[in-house]
């Protein structure tokens, strides 16, 4: 997931068992796009087998983003709040998929 991003200020993490969090200081919504994009593609050129799944047969990737500009009134807690319910979107949606606005 590294590989997608390409700017030292860009972290990826763990974010619990299979979630990670990206963090992309200054990037709009189609440069968050365009870094879904990116990371669907590295997962996806790797073909790893997903042996217990009833949707596909390699392990996909479900994306929720969110941009916003950083003001006092902004809780990180409300960010990833956004960023979950658009990743749920995502998955229900159909999966490997990028959901970056309601």
């Amino acid at each position: 997931m590294t590989g997608a991003i390409d700017r030292k200020v860009d972290i990826v993490a763990r974010y619990g068992g299979e979630e990670f969090v990206c963090v992309l200081p200054g990037t709009d919504t189609e440069g968050a796009k365009l870094i879904g994009k990116r990371l669907r593609a590295s997962l996806a050129a790797f073909r790893l087998p997903h042996e217990y799944s009833d949707v596909e047969s390699h392990v996909t990737i479900s994306l929720g983003a969110v941009t916003m500009t950083a003001t006092e009134g902004n809780l990180s807690s409300e960010i990833i709040e956004k960023a979950d319910e658009r990743l749920y979107k995502a998955k229900k949606g159909g999966r490997n998929r990028l959901v970056a606005e309601d």
